[in-house]
């Protein structure tokens, strides 16, 4: 938890520390998206329009050759709208996010996803295919805006501008959502907000 650019708590449990890496799952959308606009800030010759099979051309050859490859853009990545055969709301899609994660054939998953077969044109449906989130975290009576990175098992980066607050919290909890979605409201809302403003106060 850092609060006012500072670091007020780090904890870490079960075996892992700082420099351990953790899978963050979806989590890792906002920072993609992030990076991408700092990287264009920064003079990169990349854009949302920037075709993904041009820019990764070096990871090929690909599986399952479509002409509706080529058109597939970073916007649509971003967007949830490449048209790949991956839905991670169907236990059937060969792109699911459990698929891609029980299987060994192809343990790089940039890979795994431009070998998978298409299903749409890139830009004509959206599927969930494993954002910067925008919500709320209740604390008592009180509402407080936040903005949010979020991933499966308990991935979570909460930011609270108006309590120039930002909270981080990694879990395991992969699959068990009525675990780990309490987390903003029961510890973020319940615990560290009200502990704040008891500090604040005295």
């Amino acid at each position: 938890m850092a609060r006012r650019g500072k670091l007020v708590l780090e904890e870490y449990f079960f075996g892992f520390d700082r420099d351990r890496p953790h899978d963050l799952r979806s989590a890792g959308k906002t920072f993609a998206s992030v990076m991408l606009g700092a990287a264009m800030r920064n003079g990169t010759k990349i854009a949302p329009e920037t075709k993904v099979y041009d820019l990764l051309a070096g990871m090929g050859p690909f599986a399952n050759p479509d002409p509706r490859k080529s058109q597939i853009t970073l916007a649509h990545l971003m967007t949830h709208s490449a048209g790949f055969a991956c839905d991670d709301n169907d236990d059937a899609s060969p792109g699911n996010e459990d698929t891609m994660q029980t299987q060994s054939r192809q343990p790089d998953w940039w890979k795994h996803t431009l070998d998978l077969p298409m299903a749409h044109d890139p830009g004509r449906r959206y599927a969930y295919c494993s954002a910067w989130h925008l919500g709320a975290v209740r604390s008592g009576e009180r509402t407080y805006r936040a903005y949010l990175a979020s991933g499966n098992g308990g991935q979570l980066l909460i930011v609270i501008p108006e309590l120039e607050m930002v909270v981080v919290f990694t879990g395991g909890n992969y699959r068990q959502g009525g675990i780990w979605l309490r987390w903003m409201d029961e510890i973020v809302g319940r615990e560290i907000i009200p502990a704040l403003r008891k500090g604040t106060r005295k």
